[in-house]
């Protein structure tokens, strides 16, 4: 069983607004010259632009510091663990006939004693579309939208996977990382060769970060995810 989820780094132009809103006064200027930075910056404005800084700023020290303790007391509790493999074959077909089912949160077929059922649904019912769960496209240009119930569809015999936005990313990281805590307080940890690396937790914190920093935009449709014994577990950013 392989999985992974890899996020593409896409560029767009774009053209600078001849409409610029001035947040003192509570209504929109027109501006000949859009050129120009506007004239008029208030003092509310600058509050709070200060403000969104320090809480992003925040906000990514908890979960980096969160990331780190999860990483250390991975390591410091693997004696004293009981490891479940959670493996599931090299085909749907093998999959179905050991009892796997299709989890999104891991973006993989697993058994059942692999998923945390509590975390995986809050997850799923965690994203932006009128029903609670998340968008999944079948390219980049999000022109096609595949339902969360049909991703199954998309593994295994299929090469192409499916693509989410950063959103989702970030959201499947944080999730991921609660289910791994819990299992750490259980005392049971259950391999999931996709994400279980080390090497998830820093692939993580970069997105995360580029999102915050304002260097990515968080509904891109930039993650790419599958399911497919040909590949190797891998991320590209």
């Amino acid at each position: 069983m392989l999985g992974a989820i890899y996020r593409d780094d896409g560029k767009s132009g774009g053209m600078l607004p001849l409409r610029q809103t001035d947040p003192d006064l509570d209504f929109e200027t027109l501006s000949p010259y859009p050129d120009l930075p506007a004239q008029r910056h208030g003092v509310a404005a600058r509050f709070r632009l200060g403000l969104t800084y320090v809480i992003k700023c925040v906000v990514l020290c908890l979960i980096v510091w969160f990331a780190v303790t999860l990483m250390i007391r991975s390591r410091g509790s693997q004696s004293t663990t009981k490891t479940v493999d959670c493996s599931c074959g090299d085909t749907l077909q093998e999959a179905r006939s050991r009892g796997c089912i299709f989890d999104a949160l891991s973006t993989s077929w697993l058994p059942p004693r692999c998923i945390d059922e509590s975390v995986s649904t809050k997850f799923d019912l965690s994203g932006p579309e009128p029903d609670g769960t998340w968008p999944y496209f079948t390219s980049t240009n999000g022109s096609q939208k595949i339902h969360a119930s049909e991703l199954w569809r998309h593994t295994y015999d299929s090469d192409d996977g499916y693509w989410t936005t950063n959103r989702w990313h970030i959201s499947h990281c944080l999730y991921f990382w609660l289910r791994q805590y819990r299992e750490l307080k259980r005392g049971v940890i259950t391999w999931d060769e996709s994400h279980d690396g080390e090497a998830h937790i820093p692939h993580c914190l970069e997105i995360i970060t580029m999102v915050a920093s304002g260097l990515e935009p968080i509904d891109a449709i930039r993650t790419h995810a599958w399911q497919n014994p040909s590949k190797k577990h891998d991320h590209h950013m």
